[in-house]
């Protein structure tokens, strides 16, 4: 089921007309979809705390664009809700749910390649437990970086890097904080 609803996803992206004028070259808003998988863990006491960042994701641009197309990079606003299952040594176990936001600036290389940075941060809830982190009401700082090609007209193939620390900013004990390193794929299609 969940490589189904996966496959749904990816498909309704690469499957939905395109419309409008010529592409502008930096994109003014996007929508997408993002998965980031472990690859460096948390060792908690109990177990390694692996979480799938299943990601939606929506950007837009910050300030007047006019002009826009003749820039090598430009600032934008985003956020990602998200659902995340939390497998502990490998077995499924725990769920995190939650919003981040951040800005990320996005430099132009040629016609259908951009790096970007990101940096944000957002509310979260985990249900793990364990002796070193509280469970319950979170926050989750992220660093990215990444890399987005163009797929067509409107539609973009993306990779990234992305640090994650999660702790509650002193709120409840115990507070030590859980970092992850992921790797994320995910597509994004431009609007209007």
């Amino acid at each position: 089921m969940y490589k189904q609803f996966i496959l749904l996803v990816l498909a309704t992206f690469f499957m939905a007309p395109a419309h409008g004028q010529n592409p502008k070259r930096l994109l003014r808003s996007e929508v997408g979809f993002r998965l980031s998988f472990p690859v460096v863990y948390e060792h908690l006491p109990e177990a390694k705390y692996q979480p799938i960042l299943v990601q939606g994701y929506m950007s837009w641009h910050l300030g007047a664009t006019h002009g826009l197309d003749n820039k090598k990079g430009h600032f934008m606003a985003y956020i990602e809700p998200q659902v995340n299952p939390v497998l502990l040594s490998g077995r499924l176990s725990d769920l995190e749910l939650g919003c981040n936001g951040g800005i990320r600036y996005q430099m132009q290389l040629n016609a259908n390649n951009q790096l970007y940075w990101a940096v944000g941060t957002g509310p979260h809830y985990i249900t793990v437990r364990t002796r070193t982190q509280h469970r319950g009401y979170i926050f989750s700082d992220n660093f990215i970086m990444g890399w987005q090609h163009a797929l067509g007209e409107r539609l973009r193939g993306n990779i990234q890097y992305h640090f994650r620390h999660i702790s509650n900013a002193g709120i409840m004990r115990p507070n030590q904080g859980i970092d992850n390193h992921f790797v994320s794929l995910g597509v994004l299609r431009q609007l209007r």
